[in-house]
């Protein structure tokens, strides 16, 4: 997975509460901090 398809792929929630109804619908979905995004943005980035 490239960068690019990384960003396509990700979705950001205000908060943990923001994004349940969502992680409901979505059960095998990952839910990361801001900072462990980043970090594995990061990762993908420089593959």
């Amino acid at each position: 997975m490239r960068a690019q398809h990384f960003c396509e792929q990700s979705l950001f929630f205000q908060s943990e509460e923001a994004a349940s109804p969502w992680m409901a619908l979505h059960p095998d979905a990952v839910l990361l901090s801001v900072e462990e995004a980043a970090r594995l943005g990061y990762m993908v980035a420089n593959l």
